[in-house]
Order: C-alpha cells, then sequence, then structure tokens
C-alpha cells in the first residue's frame, strides 16, 4: 500500500506578505518612471528616479543578480565599461574640465545603473513594462506641466506634452490589439498623426506609420492559394520588413508633404520644411545638418575622442558652411549662440564617439543591431504588447543615428533594453517549439500571443 501523499500547506501570512512585496514592487516601478522626468542640480541635472537608484541597487544587487546579469546584458555592461574608459582616457588626454569630467562619466554610470535597476524590476513581466512606460509618459506630462525646461516652454508639444501623450496612447492601443480590435488601434494612430502633423512633430509621425503597417495585421497571410507573407525563414522575412518599412518612410514623408504644402502647422514650419524637401539631403539629413559635421569630427579624431563637452568654433563654421551648401535655411549667428562652441552632435552613436572616441560607439552598435533584431521578433510573433515594442524599438534604431542622448533618454532606452532580451529569449524558445510542430504563420502568431500572454 502507497503512503499517501503529504500536501504542503502554505504558511500563514506567507502569500499575503508575497503579493504585499509584489505590490510595493509595482508602486515602486510606476513612480520610478513618473519621477524619470524630474530632476535636481547637483553638479548637473540628476533625475530623482535615480536618485533613489543608488541607495536600492544595493539591495537588489544581493537579491537580484540571476536578473541583473543575465547573458545579453552582460555584454551590455561590458560595452558600457569601454565607454566609461574611453570617456577617461580622452578627458585625460585632452585636458577636459573636471565638472564636464564628472557629468560625462556619471551619465555612463548612471546608464548602467538604470540598466540593472530595470532588469531586477521589470523582467520576464509585461505588468512591470506597462507600469514603468506609463509612469514614464505619466511623468513626462507632469514635469511639462510642473518643471518645463530647455524647449518645452516655447514648444510645449515637440518638447513637452507630446512625447508623453503618444507614450501613453501607445500603451492604450496596446489593450485594444491584444483583443484584435484592429479598427481601434488604427484610429488612435491616425489621431496622432494628426496632431503632430498640425504640430510638425515630424519623427513620432514615421514612428507611428511604420510601427503601425508592421504590426497590424492589414496584409492577409493568403488569398486562396496565393500567398502574400512568408511560411518561414528569417531571409524572406527580414526581406519583408525592410519593404514594409521603407513604405512606412515613404507614407511618412508623404503625409508630412501633404500637410507642409496646405499650411497645417503654419507658415514657419511650412518655409522650414520646403527647404528641407528641396535640399540635398531630403527631410531626414535636412533636419539633421550636424551628423555631417560629427562625423567630420569623428573623421578628425577617431580613436581618441574630443572629449565631454568638447568646444571647437570651427565646426560650427563648417555647419554654416554645409548649411549653405546644401540649399538649408539657417543661421549662423543663432547656431554659435545655441551650441556655444559645443561640436554639434545629434546622434547617440556618433556623439559618443565624439566625446569618448570609438571605445564610446561600441555599445551603439551593439544595441542597433539588437534593436533591429528585436523588431523582427516582434513582427514575426506579435505579442499583446507589440504596438509598445515596435513604437520604442523604431524610436532607438533612429535615435541611435540621428538624436542626442540625455538624461529621460537614459531610463526609457533602458527599460527598452530589458524588452529587447526578454523577446530574444523569449522568441528563441517559442520558435524551436513552432518550428518542431511545423506551424503556419497563422498558428505561430497564435501560438506566441498565447504563450506571451
Amino acid at each position: 500500500m502507497h503512503a499517501r501523499r503529504q500536501i504542503r500547506q502554505p504558511v500563514p501570512g506567507s502569500v499575503n506578505r508575497g503579493s504585499m512585496l509584489a505590490l510595493a514592487g509595482d508602486f515602486f516601478i510606476l513612480f520610478f518612471g513618473i519621477t524619470c522626468s524630474f530632476s535636481v542640480h547637483l553638479v548637473g541635472q540628476l533625475p530623482i528616479a535615480e536618485i533613489v537608484a543608488i541607495p536600492t541597487l544595493p539591495f537588489l544587487l544581493l537579491t537580484r543578480r540571476k536578473e541583473i546579469f543575465r547573458p545579453g546584458l552582460r555584454t551590455v555592461y561590458v560595452l558600457l565599461l569601454l565607454w566609461l574608459i574611453g570617456q577617461v582616457v580622452t578627458d585625460a588626454v585632452r585636458r577636459t574640465a573636471t565638472v564636464d569630467r564628472m557629468i560625462a562619466d556619471a551619465g555612463i554610470v548612471f546608464f548602467a545603473m538604470d540598466i540593472m535597476l530595470l532588469a531586477a524590476f521589470i523582467s520576464n513581466s509585461d505588468r512591470r513594462k506597462v507600469l514603468f512606460f506609463l509612469g514614464f509618459g505619466v511623468g513626462v506630462i507632469l514635469g511639462t506641466r510642473f518643471d518645463p525646461t530647455g524647449w518645452a516652454p516655447d514648444y510645449p508639444w515637440k518638447f513637452g506634452y507630446g512625447p508623453g501623450v503618444i507614450l501613453l496612447v501607445v500603451l492604450l492601443s496596446c489593450f485594444f490589439y491584444k483583443r484584435r480590435a484592429y479598427p481601434v488601434v488604427i484610429l488612435l494612430y491616425m489621431g496622432l498623426i494628426l496632431v503632430n502633423l498640425l504640430a510638425n512633430y515630424r519623427s513620432p509621425i514615421l514612428f507611428l506609420i511604420v510601427s503601425g503597417i508592421l504590426v497590424i495585421p492589414v496584409i492577409p497571410e493568403r488569398i486562396g492559394r496565393l500567398r502574400l507573407l512568408p511560411r518561414n525563414g528569417r531571409v524572406a522575412q527580414v526581406a519583408l520588413l525592410s519593404a514594409l518599412g521603407l513604405a512606412g518612410g515613404w507614407a511618412a514623408q508623404a503625409a508630412v508633404s501633404w500637410a507642409t504644402n496646405r499650411g497645417l502647422a503654419g507658415e514657419e514650419a511650412r518655409r522650414k520644411n520646403l527647404a528641407q524637401m528641396e535640399s540635398k539631403g531630403g527631410l531626414l539629413f535636412g533636419g539633421r545638418p550636424e551628423i555631417f559635421v560629427s562625423m567630420i569630427a569623428v573623421k578628425d579624431s577617431p580613436i581618441i575622442g574630443h572629449g565631454a563637452r568638447a568646444k571647437d568654433y570651427r565646426y560650427i563654421e563648417l555647419l554654416a558652411d554645409i548649411g549653405e551648401e546644401r540649399n538649408l535655411p539657417g543661421d549662423p549667428q543663432f547656431d554659435e549662440e545655441l551650441f556655444q562652441g559645443l561640436i554639434p552632435t545629434h546622434s547617440h552613436l556618433i556623439g559618443s564617439w565624439v566625446t569618448a572616441g570609438i571605445l564610446g560607439s561600441l555599445v551603439w552598435f551593439y544595441l542597433f543591431w539588437i534593436a533591429l533584431k528585436s523588431l523582427v521578433e516582434t513582427v514575426a510573433l506579435r505579442p499583446p504588447l507589440a504596438p509598445l515594442y515596435t513604437y520604442l524599438l523604431i524610436m532607438l534604431v533612429f535615435d541611435t543615428w540621428f538624436s542626442p542622448f540625455g538624461s529621460t533618454e537614459r531610463a526609457r532606452e533602458a527599460g527598452l533594453i530589458i524588452i529587447m532580451f526578454d523577446l530574444l529569449t523569449q522568441s528563441t524558445g517559442q520558435l524551436k517549439r513552432m518550428r518542431r510542430f511545423r506551424m503556419t504563420l497563422w498558428q505561430r502568431r497564435r501560438f506566441a500571443s498565447m504563450a506571451m500572454h
């Protein structure tokens, strides 16, 4: 006669303690997201969220080491360390001012801390990913309302409320996307695109159109016996993704051109857009002439950078010359006052290369590649949070080359890094099971949606 199996009873109060800890973690990550947009001035501007991270991280390193030092993230930490070494060596060679050194080094260190903290809290948790980006979006709006900085008072949508509102609406679209209410998702995206056209906030128009084309299933898998989408194979998927991305880019430019010709954003925006569209670089490079100057700065000193907050008025003059050569509207006196001698950079990758040398660029080359891989996986599997993931991934792909890296971007992109490695880890196991059972594309998406639910 077999002995009766004993059922272990939960320890009284253990369930409640676990629930309370989980709830406390939820509130913490929401608070962390909100306070990313509120800063205090120490040596430079330091977000309150990162001040909170300082006493929290030692505890997490003791209790959540597995999540913090997962294989993919270890590579990121090594590359961040190389970036820091490159910055320290460059600043020593260039004899950079102490305050500028401290700000540059702290930016790299706090970026690593943000990644560690978010890895501990949001890894493999869709709920906490939503809470973090919900808090981040709300924080951007509250920060613009109560503590506007930089260009926000003059351009409240583009440099203030816009990024937060867009993020919250994209999050809302995930609710309908999960329930396959695709017409509602399309309406939400169209509303955002129209608002941004009226405000002449062009980059989110590109992100929204491309991400919408990639994840909203407007193209059927097949019509009768005619297959429109590839059954499997990474080459076919990447080719389709590239074609859809190019179509989205063309649609975004057409939308901006349409709004410009009708003067929807005002006369000043119309003149600016027309001049950039007629320039040699078009809207993209016409709106980012700093990329040409920063590439010259990299060529001038490719191994050892120019140093933190490096100043050289020669590059300001080059910016004016490039603008004149490409028929771009510009004001050299305004540029001198704006940059105050700083080498113009408008790129995560090129900016870090200019300031820290080639070691500063390696982490962005790596994250750019991981973002592209994650984008392919998101489009192939279409998880419930696909609208959020694709919007953020396309933004990172763009920002790597065409947007500066600052304090607000640190936490947002740290959260996206966790999402990317979660996607790649989950999709690896799922694709193995899908191939084993030879699922069709429609079945793979359904399986992925159920597995990631």
